[in-house]
């Protein structure tokens, strides 16, 4: 929290409280109270820290059900007593829940001190008056009433907002679901707190023997009753999410449902997913998620790499446990995030961990201290124990992929795939998007076989493979065609820059010398020999030679043996009709 909000607090606790013990010093009369309105008041305070150390957690905002009872005492005894009381019965729910702050004690105090002087001014401006219950003077009541529970439920909503705001940065929610938590119970109390009234006046301080028991076993068992709905929506939830993350195959779509997951799960304000790269020893930001970030800061955080061991998120992947932090530890945590995560005072981090081994690991976190239950870790666990399945199962599909698609010598695309991805591309393609088909083929190639052996050869083929990626770039398709045969698919080229291309591959492989060792003699292992290999290419386009892919190979092929192979090898030809 920013300085000079703490200072806002400050000085609007020491304005609030010193204007209400003056009043209350100049007008309230406590030598009028008898001995029994002492015990009353004292079973007033007993019944309200009983009720508010059940508090109900609803989307991150602590309930309490001391409403109707404060508005019980309020009309017994006034302001000054419920206020007193209420400050420290709220006071008790800040202990119960381990609030760590001065500001979060004063904001919440001031709140429930504003509500309480609030809710009596429209009381005694209705033309209600408190003192003990007379059945002549209740029906005078029931409108001041009604004025005093209505404001108390505006009041305390329009100042929980403000504090959430100026606490947690998060944005007001005035009409939401939270309202219709904090409107139902109290209506809910609001016949018991008149009842208790009644029966004040008739039976004393005894009557909470009557309602002490029904009062907070209804706290208690509401309180259960929202927990218990919270969790079985969250385990809904996590069940339809989790399936759909483990069915999935592709990366980019399990982290999607991912991250879905977790906002529907535990409340962060900032949630962030490192994927494990064990050759490196690394962790690598896939996803950052939260409002507010700035755009350099992003960038800047997902292209760091964390190594195993490091930071918070480092140890959870190096140990493969939970970790678990209810305020912030700089030491520990913040050395490789960016500023803005570094007001974070709790922070929960989970691995992604399936039969010992971490796939990544998930972090959320959050500004408000002690914010993550034992009920957020275990939900967050089974979560995660789903995405590392998920995440396996993402690997295995992608392995299995690559090695269908791929050519195992080389690493480049085999016959197969480049067959069907040119169908694919002369599909889309027309006049305004040619495509340009190159057949390259090693010269010689069974000359160095037989000289120097295979091994030899499958260096060689690897060496060009590298050498036509380098060349490409990035800017068409490479595939192993055969043999010691390569094809290269490019888009939207014109004739005249394709032949260029090809040109400046051919060249580059003719000034590399590739370094292979012979493998013949086995008695007398040779050194390693540098060899010169030369290449043949042959050029077809799309539409301008062959309108389908079978056309387009064939003219290819016919334009390397014709035009390149024949006419002395090592050249670029471009099929010619006729």
């Amino acid at each position: 929290m920013g300085r000079w909000k703490k200072i806002l607090i400050l000085s609007c606790a020491i304005v609030l409280y010193s204007v209400f013990f003056l009043f209350m010093w100049q007008s309230f009369d406590w030598h009028r109270l008898q001995a029994q309105d002492m015990i009353g008041i004292f079973c007033f305070l007993g019944l309200m820290v009983l009720i508010n150390a059940f508090p109900i957690e609803i989307k991150g905002t602590n309930i309490v059900l001391t409403n109707a009872v404060s508005m019980a005492a309020f009309l017994q005894f006034g302001l000054w007593v419920e206020a007193i009381l209420t400050q420290l019965s709220i006071l008790v729910t800040l202990v119960r829940i381990r609030a760590t702050t001065w500001e979060r004690y004063m904001g919440n105090l001031m709140m429930f001190l504003t509500t309480s002087v609030c809710s009596a001014a429209i009381f005694y401006a209705l033309g209600g008056v408190t003192g003990p219950f007379t059945p002549d003077t209740f029906p005078a009541l029931i409108v001041p009433i009604i004025g005093y529970i209505c404001t108390s439920v505006v009041i305390n909503h329009i100042l929980l907002n403000l504090l959430k705001w100026l606490f947690y940065h998060q944005k007001p929610e005035f009409f939401g679901k939270s309202l219709w938590w904090e409107v139902i119970p109290l209506g809910m109390m609001t016949p018991t707190g008149i009842l208790i009234y009644m029966l004040y006046a008739q039976v004393g301080p005894w009557v909470f023997l009557y309602v002490v028991l029904p009062v907070v076993s209804f706290t208690v068992i509401f309180s259960l009753f929202v927990r218990l709905n919270t969790i079985n929506h969250k385990l809904r939830t996590l069940h339809n999410l989790g399936n759909q993350m483990t069915a999935n195959l592709h990366f980019e779509d399990v982290i999607d449902r991912l991250v879905q997951a977790v906002s529907k799960l535990v409340p962060y304000q900032y949630c962030y997913l490192f994927r494990v790269d064990r050759g490196r020893g690394t962790l690598k930001p896939v996803r950052l998620l939260g409002k507010g970030i700035p755009p350099d800061e992003y960038v800047s955080f997902m292209g760091i790499e964390v190594q195993i061991g490091e930071g918070l998120s480092g140890q959870v992947a190096s140990q493969g446990e939970t970790k678990v932090i209810g305020s912030e530890r700089e030491d520990l945590h913040f050395k490789h995030e960016p500023d803005f995560l570094h007001d974070q005072q709790s922070i929960l981090a989970v691995p992604l961990k399936y039969d010992q081994k971490v796939y990544g690991v998930l972090t959320v976190s959050d500004n408000k201290p002690n914010r993550y239950s034992k009920e957020d870790v275990t939900l967050l666990e089974i979560l995660a124990s789903q995405a590392a399945i998920a995440f396996k199962n993402a690997y295995d599909y992608q392995r299995t992929k690559r090695q269908s698609e791929r050519d195992e010598l080389t690493g480049l695309y085999n016959y197969r795939y480049f067959t069907r991805y040119l169908s694919k591309q002369l599909e889309q393609a027309d006049q305004n998007r040619p495509l340009a088909l190159i057949l390259l083929d090693i010269d010689h190639f069974k000359q160095v076989n037989d000289q120097y052996g295979h091994l030899a050869g499958n260096e060689i083929l690897k060496r060009i493979a590298a050498i036509i990626q380098e060349v490409v770039n990035g800017k068409g398709i490479v595939a192993r065609y055969g043999g010691e045969e390569f094809t290269i698919l490019l888009i939207n080229v014109t004739e005249q820059e394709a032949y260029e291309w090809a040109e400046r591959l051919r060249a580059k492989v003719e000034q590399t010398r590739i370094e292979v060792v012979p493998c013949l003699n086995d008695e007398k292992p040779a050194g390693p020999v540098l060899l010169n290999v030369t290449v043949s290419i042959g050029l077809a386009l799309y539409p301008h030679h062959a309108d389908d892919a079978a056309s387009l190979l064939r003219y290819a092929d016919r334009a390397m043996y014709m035009g390149a192979k024949q006419k002395g090898r090592n050249k670029v030809a471009v099929y010619q009709e006729g």
